[in-house]
C-alpha cells in the first residue's frame, strides 16, 4: 500500500458558528501554505462549505478527521482543467461536507476538524493484510516454532521451520510486537554482508541468492527441511554468541537423500543483523551424514547452551538411528558434547559416556535440555533419572535437583531461576508438557 505524504498540511476547526477562521496543524515538511485565498469555513443550512485557492496547480487532499482518525475523506486529485469530483475545474474550490462520516453516519462537528494537503506524494506504508505476528503460516502437514532464543534486550528469536518452506527467523519485543526478519536476509543488506553466502553478482554491482533447494525455496546451504512427515529443522534450543545466533542445521530430508544426499549435522550461525559471517556453516556435530542411510537420520532434538568462553557452545540431543521410524526408536547418547565455534568439529563428549546410561554423578540417562546460569554454571535435564544435575564451569559437580522427567530448560539470568518443561518418554514430539519455575539453586556468592 502506498500513501500520500503532505508537504503542506493546513487544519481548520469546525464549530457551530458560521464562519470560522484557519488554523495551522503540524505539516510533514514545515513549508508557507501557497494560497491565493487562505482556506476558511462556512455553514449554510445543514451543509458545511470549505473554500480555498490555489495560485498554481497542485494535489489536494481534504479530509475530516476526528483527532488523527479521518472519519470523512472529502476529495482527492490534481486542482486544474480536469479534476475528479467533487473538486471544481480551476484552482479555486468550494466543497460540500453534510456532517456524516464515509459510512452516512452524523458526526459531531465540534469533535472535527478539516484536514487540507497540498503538494502529495505517494511512499510505502504498509501491506494490507500482513501480520509480523503471523510467523509461518497454515500447517499442511507439520512445521512450526523450532528453536528459541532470548538476547540480553529481551527480544526473542524465533525460528520457522515447516514444510517445503523456507526456513526463517523472525524477531520480536517481548510484548510480541514484531521486529524484523533476519533469516532470509533483509533486502537492504549489502553485498559485503552477505557475499559468504555464495551469491550471483553481475557486472553492473546487482547481486541475486542461489536457490540452494528449489522445493524448500533454500537460500541457505544446509538449512532446509522436507515435506511429508515430521520433517523439518529439529526441535532445539538456540543460543547467542556475541553477534552470532547459533542453530542446528537440517536433520531429515527425503529429497535430500533422493538427489545425493544431506551434509552432515552442523551448527549453522548467523548474525543478528542479518549478515552471514565467514563461519555460517559451523563446525560439524557428528561424523555421520545421510548419504547412504534412510530417511531418517540423526541427530535428535538438539538443545545447545554457550559456555562462559562465549567461544564454545554445549549439546545434548543426539541420538543413534538408521531405521526409518528414528523418533520411536532411537537411542540416546548419554552425554553432553562440546564443540568450539571456530573449529571444524565433530563435538566431543564432555560429560557423561556415550553408551553408557548411569546415574551417578559421572552419567547420564538420555539428557534432554541444557543451560547455564550467570555464573556459567550448567545446568543438565537428565531425563531418564528424572533430576537435573548441575556442574561447575570447569566440568565439577556442584548437585541435582530431583524433577520428574525433566526436558528443555533454560535459566534467568538475572535471578538464576530455573524453568523447565517435563516431557514424555520420546524425545520428540514433546506431548504432555508441563512448564515449571524452579528458585535459584546456587546463591549470590557462587556456593550450592
Amino acid at each position: 500500500m502506498f500513501a500520500g505524504r503532505s508537504l503542506i498540511a493546513v487544519g481548520v476547526a469546525l464549530m457551530q458558528a458560521p464562519l470560522v477562521p484557519p488554523a495551522v496543524c503540524q505539516a510533514d515538511e514545515l513549508a508557507n501554505p501557497d494560497f491565493r485565498v487562505a482556506p476558511y469555513v462556512t455553514r449554510e443550512g445543514s451543509r458545511i462549505w470549505i473554500s480555498f485557492s490555489l495560485t498554481e496547480a497542485a494535489d489536494v487532499a481534504v479530509e475530516i478527521r476526528r483527532g488523527t482518525r479521518v472519519v470523512r475523506h472529502l476529495a482527492a486529485g490534481v486542482l486544474g482543467p480536469n479534476p475528479p469530483e467533487p473538486l471544481r475545474p480551476g484552482l479555486a474550490q468550494r466543497l460540500p461536507w453534510d456532517g456524516t462520516d464515509d459510512l452516512g453516519r452524523p458526526v459531531k462537528l465540534s469533535e472535527c476538524s478539516v484536514y487540507l494537503g497540498v503538494g502529495l506524494r505517494p511512499r510505502f506504508d504498509r501491506i494490507l493484510g500482513w501480520r509480523g505476528e503471523a510467523v509461518g503460516g497454515p500447517r499442511i502437514h507439520c512445521g512450526g516454532v523450532a528453536g528459541l532464543a532470548v538476547d540480553e534486550r529481551s527480544r526473542c528469536y524465533v525460528l520457522y521451520s515447516g514444510s517445503k518452506k523456507p526456513t526463517s527467523v523472525h524477531v520480536f519485543t517481548r510484548e510480541g510486537r514484531y521486529l524484523r526478519t533476519i533469516m532470509p536476509y533483509p533486502a537492504s543488506l549489502a553485498y559485503e554482508k552477505v557475499r559468504n553466502l555464495g551469491l550471483i553478482r553481475l557486472s553492473d554491482g546487482r547481486f541475486f541468492p542461489m536457490i540452494r533447494h528449489p522445493i524448500m525455496f533454500a537460500l541457505y546451504p544446509e538449512s532446509y527441511g522436507s515435506g511429508g512427515g515430521l520433517k523439518g529443522l529439529p526441535a532445539q534450543t538456540m543460543v547467542l554468541a556475541g553477534r552470532g545466533l547459533v542453530m542446528v542445521n537440517s536433520w531429515q530430508s527425503r529429497y535430500g537423500l533422493r538427489y545425493g544426499g544431506l551434509g552432515p549435522r552442523r551448527l549453522l550461525v548467523i548474525n543478528t543483523d542479518g549478515s552471514i559471517p565467514k563461519n555460517y556453516l559451523g563446525p560439524r556435530l557428528t561424523d555421520r551424514s545421510c548419504r547412504g542411510c534412510p530417511e531418517y537420520s540423526c541427530p535428535g532434538p538438539v538443545h545447545l547452551a554457550l559456555a562462559p568462553d562465549g567461544k564454545t557452545v554445549y549439546l545434548t540431543g543426539l541420538v543413534d538411528s538408521t531405521t526409518p521410524d528414528t523418533l520411536r526408536t532411537a537411542r540416546p547418547f548419554h552425554a553432553v558434547y562440546r564443540v568450539r565455534l571456530d573449529g571444524a568439529g565433530p563435538a566431543r563428549p564432555y560429560l557423561g559416556v556415550p553408551d553408557e546410561r548411569g546415574n551417578d554423578r559421572r552419567h547420564f540417562n538420555d539428557p534432554r535440555g541444557l543451560g547455564t546460569d550467570s555464573r556459567g554454571n550448567l545446568y543438565v535435564s537428565d531425563h531418564g533419572n528424572n533430576r537435573i544435575v548441575v556442574f561447575r564451569p570447569d566440568g565439577g559437580y556442584l548437585g541435582q535437583i530431583s524433577i520428574e522427567r525433566p526436558g528443555p530448560l533454560c535459566l534467568h539470568q538475572r535471578t538464576n531461576d530455573i524453568y523447565v518443561l517435563g516431557t514424555a518418554d520420546r524425545p520428540y514430539p514433546i506431548t504432555g508438557t508441563k512448564l515449571r519455575k524452579l528458585s535459584a539453586v546456587i546463591d549470590a556468592s557462587g556456593n550450592w
